[in-house]
């Protein structure tokens, strides 16, 4: 069976989603400029940083889900460093657990 984002109904969805979140990044573009540019001068309010915080991750969510779309969510496959090791024996210590896991690994560099 295939993965979800593999079909075409979920890649134009996500897709539209990313045009979704950018549409609403831009209204909030046009409310904040709105607030911060009212006379007088004034330092920044709650609700103008929550308006800008608010701004930031549905642009950069949209932006994502746009140009990347279902990739996103696409598997990948981790180098042997990063996967999980297996558990040490009882009773071993954490030196000799290292100097175990240092001696097998050819791939780091040794200090001197």
């Amino acid at each position: 069976m295939a993965d979800w984002h593999d079909h075409v109904a979920a890649k134009i969805l996500v897709r539209l989603a990313g045009v979704v979140l950018l549409t609403g990044a831009w209204a909030l573009a046009h409310l904040l400029a709105r607030h911060v540019g009212t006379p007088p001068p004034h330092s920044g309010t709650g609700t103008e940083f929550l308006i800008a915080a608010n701004l930031f991750m549905c642009a950069s969510a949209g932006a994502a889900l746009l140009i990347v779309g279902p990739s996103l969510w696409a598997p990948v496959t981790l180098a042997p460093r990063w996967q999980v090791q297996r558990e040490p024996r009882a009773g071993a210590t954490r030196q000799t657990v290292l100097d175990t896991s240092s001696a097998t690994s050819s791939a780091r560099p040794t200090g001197s």
